[in-house]
């Protein structure tokens, strides 16, 4: 009998594919239970036989599990670390629009990543970054943040380079371009739309190629070799090695490249000029600048920068002599107009406002005055237009003071000019294609 128990045992083992261990278990069950009948002892050992296979069946099933989690760990951590072609155009198209603002003043990475990170979080919803802010999910975050860096240094590179080769006697053609057309072009490669160009933005360029020309280590790099179009956007191309193969490293951050001397100028001119463009230090270095640019490219009629009707382009000049040294300074007072008195318009139901000009007391064609948007802070002043002041310096041989004082009102319908002794004046009629602000 205990030998057919045992061939029994065996078989059952075999109809259950036991593995060697639970053979051996299901051996030592049938050893406790020799004292039971032999019916009763095959019904046990059929029992034990299922919850053997059943324990054996489990662990394989967790082996498989832990195979499994590991392969979609590994398959996650690659995942994190990589982004798809219209991910990382993503994240470049972030970083470029954040860095072609007109507000910002601090140009480095640390500003430009957590700028772009917060316009990428915004839009999580549309832009395939949903998973990129989870909190289940850091990995992810951190690959984004070294994705998001490295697409700062690509806009950076985009926008200094830019800049560098609209300026005249760079590298790559010599001429370089105007204002209008360097604006422009920023605009539509860093927003998509070359419409998106604005007056704020053509201010904050002039301010930048400024700075270019007045600092002798932004000039140098002119003739730099560096001086090339961004690499472009896909794919990426890989690292310059030398003889010995090893990838040539990029130039450190040692507080002389480009947008650090950039972001230290600016920091020297908030200091000497204060925060706020309302400031008349600040309006008469942006009027010194666009002279400036008016001078280098007189083709470039500035359609981004409206000028007051009829003031004469040729009155600020770039040389700037009556300019005090240095970026941080505030620029001398040069000659301005008087002020003028309001001059009524009764043509004309859309009057447009204007502002009023400074008041030193000398003479002199004062320079041109630009008309800024309410966001772009302007100076308060009273109503009145400025091109029939320009007019009346045309036909009074007199000196801008003297004219300002003996205007009395011009009246648009019939285009005549009155002065305080009573003559009169036909003046020519006023060109309504000129571009103003509306207030």
């Amino acid at each position: 009998m205990t030998e057919e128990l045992t061939n029994f045992t065996d078989a059952i083992s075999n109809n259950y594919k036991l593995d060697v261990e639970n053979r051996m278990e299901l051996h030592s069950f049938l050893q406790l239970g020799n004292d039971l009948s032999f019916p009763p002892l095959k019904i046990a050992l059929v029992q034990h036989a299922t919850s053997l296979q059943t324990q054996q069946m489990v662990r394989e099933v967790l082996t498989v599990c832990t195979t499994l989690h590991k392969i979609v760990k590994s398959v996650e951590d690659r995942a994190a670390a990589s982004f798809t072609d219209d991910q990382i155009l993503e994240i470049r198209s972030a970083c470029k629009f954040v860095l072609f603002d007109h507000t910002r003043v601090h140009f480095d990475n640390d500003a430009i990543v957590k700028a772009a990170t917060a316009y990428l979080k915004k839009h999580k919803n549309t832009n395939g970054f949903k998973d990129a802010f989870g909190a289940s999910n850091k990995g992810r975050e951190k690959a984004l943040g070294k994705a998001v860096r490295d697409a700062a240094s690509y806009a950076k590179a985009l926008v200094r380079n830019a800049i560098l080769a609209s300026m005249p006697g760079n590298k790559r053609d010599g001429v370089g371009a105007g204002l209008t057309a360097l604006v422009t072009s920023l605009a539509k490669k860093c927003t998509g739309l070359s419409e998106n160009a604005t007056t704020k933005e053509a201010i904050w360029c002039a301010i930048l190629r400024h700075i270019v020309r007045e600092d002798p280590r932004l000039a140098g790099l002119l003739n730099s070799d560096e001086l090339q179009d961004a690499p472009p956007v896909l794919p990426a191309r890989p690292p310059k090695r030398n003889r010995d193969g090893v990838a040539k490293q990029g130039r450190a951050a040692d507080g002389n490249d480009f947008f650090s001397i950039i972001e230290d100028e600016f920091k020297k001119m908030r200091l000497g000029m204060g925060d706020d463009w309302k400031g008349s230090e600040w309006v008469k270095f942006i009027d010194y600048i666009i002279g400036q640019e008016r001078s280098l490219w007189p083709s470039d009629t500035l359609p981004l920068i409206p000028q007051a009707q009829g003031a004469p382009p040729s009155s600020t000049s770039a040389s700037g002599s009556s300019r005090s040294a240095g970026l941080t300074g505030v620029y001398a007072t040069r000659p301005r107009a008087p002020d003028a008195l309001p001059l009524q318009s009764s043509s004309r139901s859309n009057t447009r406002s204007a502002h009023r000009l400074g008041s030193d007391s000398h003479a002199g064609p004062g320079p041109s005055r630009m008309l800024y948007p309410d966001d772009i802070h302007h100076l308060p002043g009273i109503s009145f237009s400025l091109f029939a002041w320009y007019q009346a310096y045309l036909y009074f041989d007199r000196s801008w003071r003297e004219a300002a004082i003996g205007l009395k009102y011009f009246q648009r319908s019939s285009n005549t000019l009155e002065t305080r002794d009573g003559s009169s004046l036909r003046l020519p009629p006023i060109q309504e294609s000129s571009p103003s602000f509306s207030e």
